[in-house]
C-alpha cells in the first residue's frame, strides 16, 4: 500500500537559501500501518464515549436488554467453540497416529517388495541356467547329449510325446534341480 508524501528540501547555496517542496509515493512501512489502528481505536472510544455519555436522557433498558442477549449467544458460542476445539485436537492426536501407522506400513510393504523382487530375481537367474533355447539344426539327442541327459529325460521333463517336433526359438528344460 502506499501513500503521498511530501519532501521538504532547504539547500544552502553560499549566501542564498533555496525551500523546494517534492511529492513522492511511498510504501507504507510498519510505522504508519500501526498508527491506522491506533487511529480507529481512538475514534472508538469517542464514539463510544458520546454514545454512553453524550445522551443520557434515554431508557436504556431496552438497550441493556439487548446487548445482555447478544452477549449471551456470543458465550454460548464460545462454548462451542471450545468444545469444537478439544474435537479437534484429539484428531490431530488420532491423524498423528494413523500418519505413525500407515509409515510403519508403508514400510514393510516396501520391505515385502524388495523381498519379492530379490526373489524373482533369484528364480529368474536360477531358470536361466535351467532352459535351453533351441537352435536351428538342433535335435533332442544333441540336446541330451550336451546337459548329460537321456532323450526320455528330456520329454519328462518338457512334458514332450515322443515324436514331437521341437522348433528354433522353443525353450527346453535342461536341469530337474530346478523343477519344484
Amino acid at each position: 500500500m502506499y501513500y503521498l508524501k511530501v519532501f521538504k528540501i532547504i539547500e544552502l547555496n553560499g549566501s542564498l537559501i533555496q525551500d523546494r517542496s517534492f511529492m513522492f509515493w511511498v510504501p507504507l512501512n510498519n510505522y504508519m500501518r500501526n498508527r491506522r489502528p491506533l487511529c480507529i481505536k481512538v475514534l472508538l472510544l469517542i464514539v463510544l464515549f458520546l454514545f454512553c455519555y453524550g445522551c443520557q436522557k434515554k431508557d436504556y433498558a431496552e438497550s441493556v436488554d439487548a446487548i445482555e442477549a447478544r452477549l449471551a449467544m456470543i458465550e454460548q458460542r464460545i462454548t462451542q467453540l471450545e468444545k469444537m476445539e478439544q474435537r479437534i485436537s484429539a484428531y490431530e492426536f488420532q491423524l498423528k497416529a494413523l500418519q505413525e501407522s500407515f509409515a510403519r506400513l508403508n514400510s514393510i510393504v516396501t520391505e515385502i517388495h524388495e523381498a519379492s523382487q530379490t526373489n524373482r530375481d533369484q528364480s529368474a537367474t536360477h531358470r536361466k541356467g535351467s532352459y535351453y533355447r533351441v537352435e536351428r539344426g538342433d535335435s533332442l539327442y544333441g540336446i541330451a547329449q550336451k546337459y548329460g541327459l537321456t532323450v526320455e529325460e528330456l520329454h519328462r521333463l518338457n512334458n514332450l510325446n515322443k515324436g514331437h517336433v521341437i522348433y528354433p526359438g522353443q525353450r527346453l528344460l535342461v536341469n530337474s534341480k530346478s523343477v519344484q
